[in-house]
Formats: C-alpha cells, sequence, structure tokens
C-alpha cells in the first residue's frame, strides 16, 4: 500500500442542511486484512468465533480491519447485521487498530443512510463500492454524484472502492482523481488488479491528501502468494478464503447461500497451493 497521513478538520453539509463538523485524525497507511462474517451450519452469526479470530489478529502488528469487504460476504447480510458485526469489531479489537467498514449500497440515500450508522457504531473510515445493479447507468457523471454526495454527508472520511470483478463496474482513474479532490475522500481501495491504474492514480493524486490502496495480496505482496491468492481469490474467493483459514488456526466456517462449500477436489487444489509455495 502507499502511505497518505490524513489529518483534516472537514465541514460537511447534509441534505437537510444541517452543518456536520468532523475532525478526523485517520491514517490508513499499513495491512487491514478483510476480515470473514463467520456463521455456524445454520448460517447465523457467530460473534464467538468472531471474537477469537480478532483476538488472535490483535497480536499481528496489522494496521487496523477491513470489515464488510467482498470477504466478509456483506452482499449477504442485512444492514442491522452490517452494523451489529461492526459494533463487535470494534468492542473486540485493540485500541490501535483503526476501523474501516464497508457502507455501501445501491441507492445513494441508502449507502448516507448506513454510513452514517456505521460511523455512530464506531468505523474510523467508510469503504463504498460501487453501485452496480443498474451498471448500465453508471456513467462517471453518476458515480462522481454519487461519492460526491456521499462524502458531503458523511461524518467519517470515505474510501472509494472499486471491485470490477465483482461489480462489473471499473471505477476510471479520471473519477478517481476528480473525488481525490473532496476533503472527505482519503482513497481508494483497487482490486482490479491493473498495475499500470495504480501507478497512474498514485501519480495523479499525489497532490492530495490520498491513498491507493491495493485491494488483492497479489499484487500487493506478490513475490510469495501468487498461486496461493489466485487459488483463494480468483478460483475459489470466500469459500476458498475461508477453508484455508482452518488450516492455520482460524475459524472460517460456512459460507451463506447461495454461495457454496469447496468440492472436496477443490479443497485439495487450493492446498497444494499453499504446501508448494511453503505456506503448510
Amino acid at each position: 500500500m502507499w502511505r497518505i497521513g490524513v489529518q483534516r478538520s472537514i465541514i460537511v453539509y447534509s441534505n437537510s442542511r444541517t452543518l456536520v463538523t468532523a475532525s478526523k485524525n485517520v491514517d490508513i497507511s499499513g495491512i487491514f486484512p478483510p476480515i470473514v462474517t463467520p456463521f455456524d451450519t445454520d448460517e447465523n452469526i457467530r460473534y464467538d468465533y468472531l471474537e477469537e479470530n480478532i483476538r488472535r489478529w490483535n497480536s499481528i502488528p496489522f494496521k487496523g480491519y477491513a470489515v464488510h469487504g467482498s470477504n466478509g460476504e456483506f452482499a449477504y447480510l442485512s444492514k442491522d447485521e452490517r452494523v451489529e458485526i461492526l459494533k463487535h469489531v470494534k468492542k473486540f479489537a485493540t485500541d490501535d487498530k483503526v476501523i474501516i467498514a464497508g457502507s455501501g449500497c445501491e441507492s445513494t440515500r441508502d449507502t448516507i443512510q448506513l454510513s452514517n450508522e456505521m460511523a455512530s457504531a464506531g468505523a474510523d473510515a467508510l469503504l463504498v463500492i460501487t453501485p452496480c445493479f443498474y451498471k448500465s447507468g453508471m456513467s462517471n457523471p453518476a458515480l462522481l454524484q454519487h461519492y460526491t454526495k456521499v462524502a458531503d454527508n458523511s461524518p467519517v472520511p470515505i474510501i472509494l472502492y472499486s471491485v470490477p470483478a465483482n461489480t462489473g463496474i471499473d471505477l476510471s482513474v479520471e473519477v478517481i482523481c476528480k473525488l481525490a479532490e473532496h476533503p472527505n475522500i482519503i482513497g481508494v481501495k483497487e482490486s482490479g488488479g491493473d498495475v499500470a491504474k495504480i501507478g497512474l492514480m498514485v501519480h495523479k493524486t499525489k497532490q492530495h491528501d490520498f491513498s491507493v490502496l491495493a485491494g488483492s495480496g497479489g499484487f500487493f505482496l506478490s513475490a510469495r502468494i501468487i498461486a496461493p491468492n489466485a487459488a483463494v481469490t480468483r478460483m475459489f474467493n470466500v469459500p476458498g478464503l475461508k477453508k484455508s483459514m482452518e488450516w492455520f488456526g482460524y475459524y472460517g466456517g460456512p459460507t451463506r447461500s447461495p454461495l457454496q462449500p469447496l468440492t472436496s477436489d477443490q479443497e485439495k487444489l487450493v492446498k497444494a497451493s499453499f504446501t508448494e509455495n511453503g505456506f503448510l
């Protein structure tokens, strides 16, 4: 990840013209593991396992945690569940951890509402994924308007989230650079994997307090983890991640339907990629 420390006092206007003042000191340099949501076999959230995982992660010098990224299966959670999980993460994490929470919804209105709820629940910054259901309508002007309104109405800083493999929307460098000028937008999580694009974003936003975060291990720390990252992220995604967590003593557990667990053959493929590269 590229480091930018953010220290600013911002004034944000809501749609109701109520003045909201936020003074944040948020440094998002470092590593933020995108944590999974632990379910039991009935697909209920297991907060005890969440606590167990986080207490182990607390001993590792992570900068903080990313809650409700793609690996958290946020698309299969209700808004109330998303807020409640964040509250528990905040409770279990040590005080030095920076908590980034996904608050993106399909509509701008819902994203603003959830962003405010997430901020009240303890999020230090918010990760806002691109809306994608009406993909053909997600033009550059539409995305600029969406993120600007969300940032205008959020009491904590916003991080843009581009993950085209899941959304089909590749947030353009043009839009990202324009949004980097906003005083309440502090970075982008780029999960597209285009290293040239990442470099261009870094170059074009260097005059702003703006961070570019690598959204996948394959282009963040690629030297040793290309094969395991490909097996987990590209081939089998969350089911592969949850299974691999169990090999290292964490609780992965089931996914929420309609995601399916790995077959025995798929599990062998993932395990082989870890074994052959010296991780198991």
